[in-house]
């Protein structure tokens, strides 16, 4: 049995997914330089992590798994785009694209990790 992942811990798997996910997008798409795309991830989820972790099981009891969880990654995919938009830097729509992609991303892996009881909120 894996044991569950601390904030800390899936804060850094996070990380390494998101960037990634928009250093190859920003090269795919020549939007700029993949180096910034994945310090903008990084920062970037530095920044919101915490919230999210912590943030997600309350909104999800408020309003419903499904809601509680969207409605977190649309703040989180919403100020992590600031980041790209300033770091890389992007327009915001494209930034808007960027964080919604690498935050899609890290999102379906925790999914899955979660599906499997690897989260553990601590």
């Amino acid at each position: 049995m894996l044991e569950p992942l601390s904030q800390p811990l899936a804060m850094l798997l996070s990380i390494a997914v998101e960037a990634a996910i928009a250093a190859a997008w920003i090269r795919v798409l020549g939007w700029g330089s993949a180096l910034r795309a994945a310090a903008a991830a990084t920062l970037g989820t530095m920044l919101t992590h915490w919230f999210a972790w912590h943030g997600a099981p309350i909104a999800m009891a408020a309003i419903g798994d499904a809601k509680g969880f969207v409605a977190v990654e649309a703040a989180v995919t919403i100020i992590e785009a600031a980041v790209y938009w300033y770091v890389v830097p992007l327009s915001p729509l494209r930034a808007l694209v960027m964080s919604f992609a690498a935050n899609g991303g890290s999102a379906a892996v925790g999914v899955l990790l979660a599906a499997f009881n690897v989260l553990a909120p601590s």
